[in-house]
């Protein structure tokens, strides 16, 4: 769907993008996540060219953006939605022309308008708001409009640049849930940018990390919270833990499967040794459960309890004190 390579981009003596490459999938639900001034959001205005790059190549469902008209660029972006941060709406307008606005601009007949519009307010949810102001709705409903107007064109992609960051917590889980009704519902691919990782767990299929202008880590979102890669512990940061002094203590990341619920008496069983659970927690990345465990051994019964879990394929590592 979306192929982007060696894609290099420079802001004077900036250099924001160093050779990108990506490639999304058809129908799927896209990641983009990273610290402030990693150049995501450069990325996405680079795929709808609002950005001019200085290198590379972008492909939208085999075709390569690199237009010499005003007309074919326009083409292009008629099959790219855009969801910004700040919604920008048209303050002055109601909901219904803020949707209807690129409908006009490319002449639609006023019942075309019409029929899409109801359509679209249907599926974001705010059928009873299409009169009222963007002053007098809340974040959330801004943030449905917005969504229904990036709709409206009938995008093969929707770009979002951190659509949620200006919302709170139960409202994002509410856009969340639309962005994902919205990609199972029309088939739309999503590109999504956020500096969320809540965002991430819950709706995209798969992410990538981008650290100083290029891509760090790619892959399914669970694999990587299972592989604890470097750029993803840079940018958790370090959480210090308490821990017990005495004995060795050993961090586990696994899937959450029916063969391995019992780990911990299966440990038990198999190795003969007695430990203590510091702690165990489970975390949901879309579809599926990681579990992260916390065991203290004690210093003599480290390597019996590390090549049973070698053995079942168990991530672990030992955790230092601070």
């Amino acid at each position: 769907m979306i192929k982007i390579k060696n894609l290099d981009k420079s802001f004077g003596e900036l250099h924001v993008l160093k050779n990108v490459s990506l490639e999304v999938q058809k129908g799927e639900i896209f990641g983009l996540i990273g610290k402030s001034g990693e150049g995501k959001s450069t990325l996405l205005r680079c795929i709808n060219l609002l950005e001019k790059r200085d290198g590379g190549t972008i492909t939208l469902n085999g075709q390569a953006a690199d237009f010499k008209r005003a007309r074919e660029v326009r083409e292009y972006r008629k099959g790219v939605g855009m969801i910004f941060q700040h919604f920008s709406l048209l303050e002055r307008q109601n909901v219904y022309k803020n949707i209807a606005a690129p409908m006009e601009c490319w002449g639609y007949s006023k019942q075309e308008i019409d029929e899409k519009v109801r359509e679209l307010v249907k599926i974001v949810g705010i059928e009873d708001k299409l009169y009222e102001k963007p002053r007098n709705l809340s974040g959330g409903q801004r943030q449905r409009v917005a969504i229904a107007r990036a709709l409206s064109m009938d995008p093969q992609v929707l770009l979002s640049d951190e659509a949620t960051s200006a919302l709170d917590p139960q409202t994002t889980q509410s856009i969340l849930q639309l962005l994902r009704d919205i990609n199972e519902r029309l088939g739309i691919t999503i590109l999504l940018v956020t500096h969320e990782m809540e965002v991430i767990r819950s709706i995209c299929h798969r992410v990538a990390i981008m650290e100083h202008g290029e891509v760090a880590d790619c892959g399914k979102v669970s694999e990587i919270f299972l592989n604890q890669p470097g750029s993803l512990k840079r940018l958790l940061g370090e959480t210090a833990e308490v821990l017990p002094e005495e004995g060795v203590n050993i961090r586990m990341v696994f899937k959450e499967t029916e063969e391995n619920r019992s780990l911990i008496p299966d440990i038990t069983c198999a190795t003969s040794v007695r430990f203590s659970v510091i702690y165990s927690r489970l975390e949901k990345f879309r579809d599926e459960v990681i579990c992260t465990t916390m065991l203290n051994v004690q210093e003599e019964d480290l390597e019996k309890v590390t090549a049973y879990l070698d053995t079942l394929n168990i991530r672990w590592e030992v955790a230092l004190h601070e």
